[in-house]
């Protein structure tokens, strides 16, 4: 702003400012030079002593702004917690810088480093100024800075003993979990070449760690120990693989070989121990499964064993070569196996009125005691509960040998043409007999009954 005052005229006093004021007449102007400019006005007086003028001139020197500067950074993108730093270029008396759009008290010097402990997008401009004090009229073009967080935290699961041979698979858990994210497996210390997904699958001991990275950002692992163990060797054995319904087997559970105390047994039935009785109700195959766990590392084994299991065999059937016979006769008793199972060699038990008996054939030959002797048979086979059931009885009636005596009833002399009656009393009595006479022992045809008549020629 241009002012022009004159001292000492009285009167009508009027201004005209030169072209670069505009030709204003105002005792006020407001100019806005590109260049230095000198601005000129001329003041003029009208009085009754005449008209008189004065000139009056003003330079305004002009310094040119800075230039807009060019801003660069180290980096454009960094973890929480790092430094950028930043670049204004040109020989500028001092500077002014802006985050964000707000200027940075306290900062004029061309470099400027930051530190970023909050992730985010960060914006920085500078202007330049001269020794007039002049700022650039621009600032410089914005400079973006993405600050990102490392993962919070990375923590390896997944079973950390390996068993015998076997592997074992670590993961990283990554919180949060970023799409995206990189990774790198350590044993050791050491990187293992490759191991680059999130999960490991291993069978060797050491300490393993994994670096998981985001836009840039590592996070560690703590690093966790993998042991190898020898898994226990298992056995399962049975008295018997092969018994019948209602028999009974022991099947034994072994943990053998090294590294084979303090072991779990656990059956697929859901027993829980190392002897395991089995006596079925119901022929079939039987398959049990058994894991043994061994207490101190998890490792495991398992074996599993099938037990046949027979219906129960038949009772077997006996029959004689005669139901009745006298006193001193011998019989033949004959057992027919009916099973179609091979049941093995069997061993035959003969039971006389309850009473076993020697014989382990099929055929035996024996001669019963006097009176009724009830006969039955058991076969024993060599798997557990393969014995039948006893046979039907066989009744054999062993009689005593009859005596008999004739009875004359009549005369014991006769006339020619005469006769008498012959009676054969036999005892015992209580029999039914059929009788067959002799005369000089010479067999009577066609007389079978008890008395015989005798009529002499």
């Amino acid at each position: 702003t241009l002012y022009a005052n004159q001292d000492g005229w009285q009167g009508n006093v009027s201004y005209l400012w030169d072209a670069n004021a505009n030709n204003s007449t105002s005792t006020t102007v407001d100019v806005q030079p590109a260049t230095t400019t000198t601005y000129t006005v001329t003041a003029t007086v009208n009085s009754t002593n005449g008209t008189c003028s004065a000139v009056g001139n003003v330079t305004i020197v002009v310094t040119p702004r800075p230039a807009q500067v060019h801003v660069t950074a180290s980096v454009d993108s960094i973890c929480e917690g790092q430094q950028v730093t930043f670049n204004a270029d040109g020989d500028a008396y001092a500077y002014i810088w802006y985050q964000n759009g707000v200027e940075i008290p306290g900062e004029n010097r061309p470099v400027l480093t930051v530190n970023f402990p909050v992730e985010g997008a960060y914006t920085f401009q500078a202007k330049a100024i001269n020794d007039q004090n002049c700022e650039s009229a621009e600032a410089s073009e914005p400079v973006t800075i993405n600050v990102y967080s490392a993962p919070e935290q990375v923590v390896i699961s997944g079973n950390t003993v390996i068993c015998g041979t076997g592997s074992t698979t670590l993961y990283a858990n990554v919180t949060p979990n970023v799409a995206g994210a990189t990774y790198q497996w350590y044993k050791d210390n050491v990187v293992i070449a490759g191991a680059t997904n999130s999960s490991y699958e291993t069978s060797v001991a050491g300490s393993y760690k994994v670096d998981v990275t985001t836009h840039g950002c590592t996070t560690t692992s703590d690093a966790v120990n993998v042991f190898v163990q020898e898994a226990p060797q298992l056995q399962l054995t049975a008295t018997e693989t092969t018994i019948c319904q209602n028999g009974t087997t022991v099947i034994t559970a072994e943990a053998t070989g090294w590294n084979n105390a303090d072991v779990n047994y656990t059956w697929n039935n859901g027993f829980q121990g190392s002897v395991y009785t089995f006596a079925p109700t119901a022929a079939g195959d039987y398959t049990f499964s058994v894991t043994a766990s061994q207490a101190t590392s998890g490792c495991v084994a398992v074996d599993a064993i099938t037990i046949h299991v027979n219906p129960a065999p038949a009772a077997p059937v006996v029959t004689v070569n005669n139901p009745i016979v006298c006193e001193g006769a011998q019989i033949t008793l004959t057992l027919t196996d009916t099973n179609t199972v091979d049941y093995g060699t069997p061993t035959i038990s003969w039971l006389n009125n309850g009473i076993e008996i020697a014989g382990n054939l099929n055929v035996i030959t024996l001669t019963p005691a006097l009176g009724v002797n009830t006969y039955n048979a058991v076969v024993t086979y060599p798997n557990s509960g393969c014995n039948t059931a006893v046979s039907a009885n066989l009744v054999v009636n062993v009689l005593a040998v009859p005596t008999v005596a004739i009875e004359v009833a009549g005369n014991t002399t006769l006339c020619d043409n005469g006769t008498t009656t012959l009676i054969a009393n036999v005892t015992p009595a209580n029999v039914t007999y059929n009788y067959t006479w002799l005369r000089y022992n010479v067999e009577i045809a066609g007389e079978n009954a008890q008395a015989l008549t005798v009529t002499l020629p």
